[in-house]
Parts: C-alpha cells; structure tokens; sequence
C-alpha cells in the first residue's frame, strides 16, 4: 500500500492522473484537516455516471474539515486597564488569548462574510451583548422614539443602563433591530451616543430604502412604524457579561471570553472567508460521512456541474449558509445534518424557467435546524428558485424565520417535517412562497406535516403555508396542521387545498382578496404581469400546454382571487376553519367535502397521533389517509 498523501490537495492530483473510467475512493483517516484555503474541485476532478470519485471518511472515522484556527492556552486578562472595564463581580471569571497568529479575523459588515467568531464545544458562543438572551425580554430592548421623520440616523433609547457610557470607547459597536417591520431585520453600526438626549446615532440610516405603501405609493411613515420595535446591541466589551459570551479586539488581537458550561475545550476561531469546499463545473464527484465546519463564509458551493452527492455529513458552525447549488443538474444533499450556520441551511437555484426543464436536485432524509444565528430573517432552512426542485424526508425545525422559501415553477415538498419555526419573526410562514410572479406555479406541497409555528412569542401571524402576495397555481394535499395557523392565501388564484387535516389551528385556512384593497396597486397596472408573460413566452410551449390558466389570466380582473378550491379537509378544534376575508366573494372558492368539528377517528389525537384508524369514520367521505409514519427523515439505506 503506498504511502497516504499529506493534503487533500495531493490526493485530488494524484486522482486526475488515475481516473480513466475507473470509480475511485479517496479515504480521508480521522482527524482535523485546518484548510487555510478553499478545496476546489472542477471539470478535470470528476468521474462518470458510473464510476464517481468518492472523498470518504476511513471505516467510519470522525473526518473534520475545518475554515478555522484551534485556540488552546487561556489565562486571566493580562492588561489591567482591560480587566477594570468588566465588573469586579465577574472580572475573574473573564479568559484572553492571543490571535496574532491569525492572518485575518475579517470585520463586522451589513453584508458579506461573517467575521471571525468563536465556537467551544462544537457550539457557536454569543458576541458579547445588551441584552443577554438570558434576560427576561430575550435579548431584545425597543426603540423609545423616534426624533423625527427627518432624522433616520438615530432614535432613542431607554434610560437607565449603568454601563451604556462606557460603550463610546469601544470602536467597533453595531446595532441589530427589527427597524420598521417584524420580519425584516438589519444590522447598522453605532456612529455615537448622544447622552444628554438619550440618542443612539448611527453610521447611517437605519433604513435605507423604505418601502411604498402598495395601495397609494406613498412611503410609508418610519417614525410611526420604528417605536416600540426590537433591537440589541453588539460588540461592546463591556457587556460580555454572562457565560458563553466573548469579544474579540481585532487591533489588539485578543480574544476575551467568559466560558460557557462546556468550558474552553475544543475552541476555535473561524477564520477561512470563502467556502470550505468549493465545486466548479464539477460532475460525479461524493463526499461521505465528512464534518465541514468553523467557516466565516458557506460551507460547501457547488456550481454546475452534474451529479453531485454530499451524504451522511455534517455541515455546521459557519459564518454563511450550509450549502449553495448554483445551476447544474442532479445534485443532492441526502442523510446530512446542517446547523449552527450564520444564514440559511442550503440555498439552490437551478432549471429552466423558459422551457421548464427540471434541475433535478434534491435534499432528501436530512436535519436542518437552529440555522439563522446572524441574519434573522429570509434565511431559511432551503431556499428554492428555479424549476424542479424536490425537497423530501426532511426536517426542518428550530430557527427565527422560515423553514423554506420558495420561488419559480413545479417544485415537490414532501414527506417533510415543519416545526418551530418563525419563532422571532411576523408575516413569514414554515413554508413560504414568494408571490408577486404571476408564471411561477406547479408547486405540489403534499405529505408533510407542520406543527408548533406559532410566530413571536406564540401570539403573531405565522402560517404553515403562506401563498403570499398572489402566489397562485400551488397544490397542497394530504399534510398534517397541528398548533398552528393553517394555510394561508394571499389573494392568489388556482391554488388547491385538499384531504389535509388541520388539529387546532387557528385559523386553519384563510383567504383574502388583497388585489381588491391594501395591495390593488399591484394588479390595476397590469403591465409589468403582461412583462412576466412575455419573457416565458406563455402563450407558446411548453407554458400553454402546462399552465393553459395563465392564457386567460388578464380576461378578468387578475386581482379577484378566482379557481381556489378548498375540499375534503379535515378541521379539528381550533379557532375558525375556513376564513374568508371580507372583500372575497364566497361563491368564487369551491369548498366541497370538508369534515368540521367532530372526531373523524384520529387514533390518540391528546399525544399528537392524527392517523387514523382502520375504521375511521371519515374514510367513508373519500377522504385519503395520510401516510404520517413516514414523515420525516428515513434510516439510512431506506430505498429513495
């Protein structure tokens, strides 16, 4: 047996030269591989159809692949002027290291790569803050005021901190806050404090673009909208604080940390900027049972190409999102778990939107979860454009948004499960579609099931299913809706709901006619639905054939939320079943079959067990049973 190469990079050579039709396994042997720079892979790298290059943990070995540098030797805070900035009740308790031998701890920034941060334990830790997410409020203070319409530089702060005077010496303070809306968050950087007046003065405005008010066009008030909304404060020294925060001063190179109650074993500072791995025009190429982890940017890239499988991995501890497929055909990420990321779990654009050929990739059997730490909002656990995307036997669960957002044409979400989610956020869904594109359509959402999306504190608007702003042509069939709002229709047309249960929801399905009131701006100038039109050629094929509904979709006023059906559901408890907004003329939706109210024969609904039993009243009404057992992900080796 030859000797086994020193780097990644050798054995990919080495594979160049070897691959003439044969498959070929690289085996990486267990340990941490600390890759100063993205491992790239391109055309030249990849095997056939048949025969694919395996980059594959040895007989099960733990395998890390890491972006990030091992912090090992922490003392007492050395400087003493440092020490006196924390309390003498806790001054002790406070760790440093030196960094200088980090070539690059990146910044804080509004966009772009993440900067260094600090992970213990396989944990990401929490940049020093006010307020702690331990506190009552969980982490969050509100805007006081605003000074004025004029004025979208500040706003003011509630009195009463005792330390907030010693923030004007720390150089580099940033302010994340959910500025106008509660879907919406966004990171600004603290220019300076006005105390006298109680002014938080920021580098610049806390909203750069506002938004139109879609009935008249006219912008809408931000000094009406931002008080009482949520901030917090970040990268202040002298609010590290409570266990597992930390602060990291890039001029000095120091890193200060309280330790969290796995200790400082295992610490690492992320430092790698681009992705761990990087693949470009790559094709037949698996990567098996590798952790990828402790990146300031994504995880793993993979742009075109054909046939790429990352399995059995784990993708976790990162700056970026997981996973980002870009074009290409038939990739699939399947029995991997992706967590801990800065942004969303995976994010894949991919088909043909003029000729709706299929991109075929899909994320099958994995676990998506507490993704999301560094941008709150529309950084889901997969984000989906394109055409022909399947996204099967997952979970998603656990992260401040949504667990899927969705765009383009004939994408399948099935056997997957939903759950808490949306849980800091408003006006977001755990599955959620885009809308305002007329020719997206062909979704089918079937066989999932969605429970305990609840929204901020259980209390706001955050459906299962959101078919927002006119999304249309939408199927969603033979799901399970429990302790949630249900289905939400968004003023769209030909969407159907039907042989779903919904268990206590409230409501469980809800239709407005927004294209008639606060949104008609919308749909009165029909141009810009006419330029959607013409770019897919819909009067032609394939979009004349596959959607024939679009050809008559401006015959009558697109704004009428027409061709909805709702049939054969199943409502259960709750609050309201069906509600239709007043705008909306009843007899426009088809709701047929449905089964309200009584029991229709769950076997043990008080444990959350909605399969039916064998003789279950309501399969006498043609209504299907819902396959519940095989949501979620499947065993590994589990047929496709």
């Amino acid at each position: 047996m030859a000797a086994p190469f020193r780097t990644l990079a050798q054995a990919r050579d080495a594979a160049r030269g070897a691959n003439s039709g044969r498959a070929i396994t690289i085996y990486l042997r267990g340990g941490v591989y600390d890759l100063e720079e993205t491992f790239r892979l391109g055309r030249e790298d990849g095997g056939r159809p048949s025969a694919p290059v395996r980059y594959a943990a040895y007989k099960n070995e733990r395998v890390h692949l890491v972006g990030g540098r091992r912090i090992s030797r922490f003392r007492t805070v050395s400087d003493p002027a440092v020490a006196a900035r924390f309390d003498e009740a806790y001054r002790e308790k406070i760790r440093e290291a030196d960094l200088a031998g980090v070539p690059d701890l990146g910044v804080i920034r509004a966009a772009g790569p993440a900067p260094s941060e600090l992970f213990t334990g396989g944990q990401p830790m929490q940049l020093a803050r006010w307020p702690n997410p331990s506190s009552p409020n969980q982490g969050w203070t509100r805007i006081a005021g605003i000074p004025g319409p004029d004025r979208e530089d500040r706003i003011i702060y509630v009195g009463g901190r005792p330390r907030l005077k010693q923030w004007d010496r720390n150089p580099d303070v940033w302010m994340r806050g959910f500025w106008i809306y509660d879907w919406w968050d966004g990171l600004v950087p603290l220019q300076s404090i006005d105390h006298a007046n109680q002014l938080l003065i920021s580098a610049q405005p806390f909203v750069r673009a506002e938004m139109a008010n879609q009935t008249s066009g006219k912008a809408i008030n931000r000094n009406g909208s931002s008080v009482g909304q949520r901030y917090h404060v970040l990268n202040v020294l002298e609010e590290l604080d409570e266990p597992g925060e930390y602060y990291i001063d890039r001029a000095a190179k120091k890193l200060y940390v309280w330790p969290g109650t796995g200790g400082l074993d295992d610490a690492y500072v992320s430092t790698l900027a681009g992705p761990i791995v990087r693949f470009e025009g790559a094709s037949h190429i698996v990567f098996s049972g590798i952790t990828f982890e402790y990146g300031r940017g994504n995880g793993i890239e993979i742009e075109g190409g054909e046939s790429i499988l990352i399995e059995r991995s784990r993708i976790s501890n990162l700056g970026g999102t997981g996973v980002t497929i870009s074009g290409g055909r038939r990739h699939a990420i399947a029995h991997c778990e992706i967590t801990g990321t800065g942004e969303g779990g995976a994010t894949v654009q991919a088909g043909d939107k003029l000729t709706l050929e299929p991109a075929g990739h899909e994320i099958r059997d994995s676990d998506i979860h507490h993704y999301a730490r560094l941008w709150l909002t529309y950084r889901p656990a997969v984000n989906v454009k394109g055409v022909g995307v399947t996204l099967v036997h997952n979970r998603f669960r656990h992260a401040p948004h949504a667990g899927v957002l969705l765009d383009g044409n004939d994408h399948r979400i099935e056997f997957n499960e939903f759950a808490h989610l949306c849980q800091i956020s408003d006006d977001c869904g755990g599955f959620y579609s885009n809308g305002l594109n007329w020719t997206a359509r062909g979704t089918v959402v079937r066989f999932n099931s969605f429970h305990d999306i609840l929204g901020i504190g259980g209390k706001s608007q955050a459906p299962a299913v959101y078919l927002d702003d006119f999304a249309s042509g939408t199927t969603v069939a033979d799901n399970l809706f429990y302790r949630t709002m249900g289905v939400k229709i968004g003023g769209g047309r030909s969407n159907t709901v039907e042989n779903n249960v919904f268990a206590e929801c409230d409501p469980a399905i809800s239709l407005d006619g927004r294209g008639l009131t606060w949104a008609s701006a919308s749909v009165t100038n029909q141009e810009p639905i006419r330029k959607q039109l013409r770019e897919v050629r819909h009067d032609q094929p394939p979009y004349r054939a596959r959607y024939p509904e679009l050809m008559r979709l401006l015959d009558a006023d697109p704004g009428v939320p027409r061709d909805n059906r709702i049939n054969r559901n199943i409502f259960y408890g709750g609050k309201g079943w069906i509600r239709l907004a007043g705008e909306v003329d009843p007899s426009i939706v088809e709701r047929n079959g449905n089964w309200m109210g009584r029991d229709p024969g769950f076997r043990n609904a008080a444990v959350d067990d909605y399969g039916l039993t064998d003789n279950a009243p309501v399969l006498a009404t043609g209504f299907t049973r819902i396959p519940v057992e095989k949501i979620g992900p499947r065993p590994r080796g589990a047929a496709k």
